[in-house]
């Protein structure tokens, strides 16, 4: 979202100062979204991490590269002037704010794929999908926790991790 409104920013008051300002926007979140983006990566089962990555980060950022650039490419075909500017910081606000929609909408989603993962692995991964549930938003997954925690065959491991992330959802 903030990419969206300093790229619109930059298409309305043109100029060093704004891409300089843009650019250190930029930088500044930039650690944020890759902190999140590789821990996502986590939820994943060590065998398909690596797979899901290299699908991602091989077809489906380029592809979308791609079809943007043709998007704009084709805008300017048909529009010129100010207008395309506008409709284009337009485009990117809207793009933003449905990102922000859907990505809200599946983070439910996420926390039930953690949950029902979290019985069928080893320990270390068990550790792993209990730290991130550790995070915000994850109080759904209070009564599994509590469920594991009751198993006498769960390693202790894994039940102090569980406790710490217990105590960080309440």
């Amino acid at each position: 979202l903030i990419t969206g409104v300093m790229t619109i920013v930059s298409l309305l008051i043109p100029g060093l100062a704004t891409a300089v300002l843009v650019r250190f926007v930029y930088e500044s979140f930039l650690p944020i979204f890759r902190l999140g983006y590789g821990t996502t990566f986590y939820a994943l089962p060590m065998h398909s991490r690596l797979q899901v990555k290299s699908t991602i980060e091989g077809y489906i950022i380029p592809g979308a590269i791609v079809i943007a650039s043709g998007l704009v490419a084709f805008l300017e075909h048909l529009i010129h002037g100010p207008e395309l500017w506008f409709l284009l910081g337009n485009l990117i606000l809207l793009i933003s704010i449905l990102s922000i929609i859907i990505f809200s909408k599946l983070k439910p989603h996420y926390t039930d794929y953690i949950i029902s993962h979290i019985h069928q692995s080893s320990d270390h991964f068990k550790t792993t999908l209990i730290q991130i549930l550790a995070e915000p938003g994850h109080t759904k997954a209070l009564a599994s926790l509590h469920r594991l925690i009751k198993i006498p065959r769960e390693a202790a491991k894994v039940k102090q991790q569980i406790l710490l992330t217990l105590g960080s959802l309440h």
